[in-house]
């Protein structure tokens, strides 16, 4: 893995991948998008399609079949065939001579049933003596009711419609083919006697027109099947396929509708296959058109990569130049880009490097001098310091003390704040220090100002930034008195909360509002300027500059959170906290 890390691959390389990826990525899938959803908008059609494909065979099959019905109907409005009929009702065993004009009487009324009906194969009536009448010549005029098993279903029906599943004839001759027929058993309208039976036979063709006339041309693996109430198949008969085995198949959908009138199910049955045909065909021309139109999309990728390449290879060349200590070349800015602001960038980089080359060589050569500086600068203190002795022990001698313990209180001051100014110093050192400071501006204030140190000894070896404490009296001094005879006292306190030690400084001033409070704490935590003076002694300074100097003093020494903030749980005066890490020790 970091072998991969180290090699180096140029811009144009990612520039050339990227692209390519943003261009092949949204092409694949947009194409299976587009395939998924044609996929499933063609099976909803297909379903729909097919429904109604079976709903309108449904309808033309109901009606078709009524009227096969009133067919077989129609000969109980003529007379003389119910008497023909009556002529014949004996047993097979006694059966009566038909005369010549009975037979042509039955002839011509069975042509007129057939006429214009080419769904009809042929129209048979058949009497109980075993005589059988039909207009066709190549029909037997008897039959036999042991060598036609279907005749079992139609006397059980009791005069209803009987629809009989495909079967054999035997009054056909030369013809092996199943045919299926709509029957019915003829009863006397006035004395209910049994008159025999009318049956229709259907061409084999005769549900082919129907469902051609609803379903129109199908496609190849399409299919459309008819049962009856037993789930026998009616339609196509001349076959051994099983529609049920189709609509357990996913490959299939499928679609079925029950006549209530007849009991006959209309099974559609739409090819999942052709669909995925046409799918494939859509697909191979997109991929087509997409193959040539990603060829085109990455020779223009190639390009636009070389083109913002370009500028970046011309910056490079300056940066090496720069490496081997060029500082006076700069980059040509041909773009108005964020390249081109990186160009910018560059040239005022090598001039800031530049011109500070330049500042430390000269730097350098007035090094010596500030040494010799700093050797004379550590006179002065020392010359201050024997004047303050000098001026003490004249106020000694003449006895005024109060003056004398000024002199040693800014004596300590001056030690105090000369050595070693930006270090650290214990908490001790620091209360010394305040408590020295508080005495010569009590002094000034006619001992109005009051100090209370409430700091457990325990805490007086802890660590603290150097001039920590004073500018918060310093502050208390400019603003905490509203008159000249007011009397303020200052507190000091600490304790530790886990690894932290926390000094609040209170006092018993004019106080400040809410308002004001949130001011002064936004001023001191502002992160602009956090190389600020870390004097505590400044007399130009705004209200609030040194309590934003301590607070980032101990941000920057420590980092967050520590620093300094309000106490807002104050009904009078001021408070303020500072968060320190407990140390025992200089760092």
């Amino acid at each position: 893995m970091k072998q991969w890390d180290k090699l180096f691959v140029p811009l144009r390389a990612k520039f050339m991948v990227l692209f390519m990826a943003l261009i092949t990525i949204p092409y694949v899938i947009s194409g299976i998008v587009t395939y998924q959803g044609y996929m499933s908008q063609v099976k909803v059609s297909a379903a729909v399609n097919t429904k109604q494909m079976t709903e309108q065979i449904h309808i033309n099959l109901d009606r078709f079949i009524k009227e096969m019905e009133r067919l077989s109907l129609a000969l109980y409005y003529d007379n003389e065939v119910i008497n023909i009929l009556s002529k014949h009702t004996g047993d097979e065993s006694r059966k009566s001579h038909v005369s010549f004009n009975d037979q042509q009487k039955m002839m011509l009324f069975i042509s007129s049933l057939e006429f214009d009906r080419p769904e009809i194969r042929n129209v048979v009536l058949m009497s109980p003596d075993g005589n059988l009448f039909s207009s066709k010549s190549k029909v037997s005029n008897t039959w036999s009711e042991a060598s036609e098993p279907w005749i079992s279903d139609v006397k059980l029906s009791e005069g209803e419609f009987v629809i009989v599943k495909p079967h054999h004839t035997r009054y056909y001759s030369k013809d092996d083919n199943p045919t299926i027929s709509v029957a019915r058993k003829i009863y006397d309208p006035y004395s209910y006697d049994y008159l025999g039976m009318i049956k229709i036979d259907l061409t084999a063709g005769a549900f082919q027109s129907l469902i051609a006339y609803a379903s129109g041309k199908p496609n190849a693996h399409d299919k459309l099947y008819l049962l009856d109430r037993d789930k026998q198949l009616l339609y196509p008969y001349l076959t051994s396929e099983d529609p049920l085995l189709y609509m357990k198949n996913d490959d299939y959908l499928t679609a079925s509708v029950v006549s209530d009138y007849t009991g006959i199910q209309v099974v559609g049955i739409a090819s999942v296959i052709d669909m995925q045909q046409d799918a494939y065909r859509l697909v191979r021309s997109n991929l087509f058109t997409s193959g040539a139109a990603l060829l085109l999309a990455y020779l223009l990728a190639l390009l636009t990569s070389n083109y913002l390449v370009k500028p970046i290879h011309h910056l490079r060349s300056k940066m090496k130049l720069v490496q081997n200590g060029s500082f006076n070349v700069r980059s040509t800015v041909v773009t108005n880009d964020e390249i081109g602001v990186l160009s910018v960038g560059f040239n005022n980089m090598v001039a800031e490097i530049d011109r500070l080359v330049r500042e430390v060589y000269e730097t350098k050569l007035r090094e010596r001098d500030a040494e010799l500086s700093a050797l004379q600068s550590q006179i002065n203190p020392h010359f201050l310091y024997n004047m303050l002795e000098s001026m003490n022990a004249v106020a000694m001698k003449h006895r005024v003390m109060e003056l004398s313990d000024l002199i040693s209180d800014l004596g300590a001051l001056l030690r105090y704040t000369i050595h070693n100014q930006i270090g650290s110093a214990t908490l001790r050192d620091e209360l010394q220090f305040v408590e020295a400071y508080v005495e010569i501006e009590s002094s000034r204030l006619d001992n109005r100002l009051v100090w209370t140190n409430q700091v457990d000894s325990s805490f007086e070896s802890c660590l603290v930034p150097k001039l920590v404490l004073q500018p918060f009296v310093e502050n208390v001094i400019e603003h905490g008195f509203a008159s000249s005879s007011d009397r303020v006292e200052v507190t000091i306190q600490a304790w530790m909360e886990e690894d932290d030690v926390w000094i609040r400084i209170s006092d018993t001033g004019v106080g400040m509002t809410d308002e004001f409070k949130s001011r002064l704490e936004e001023r001191m935590q502002r992160r602009d300027h956090l190389f600020t003076e870390l004097v505590a002694f400044d007399d130009k300074r705004g209200k609030g500059v040194a309590l934003r100097n301590v607070f980032q003093r101990i941000r920057i020494r420590y980092g967050e959170p520590y620093g300094v903030q309000m106490d807002y749980n104050v009904e009078s005066g001021a408070a303020f906290l500072i968060r320190l890490p407990f140390q025992w020790r200089d760092k």
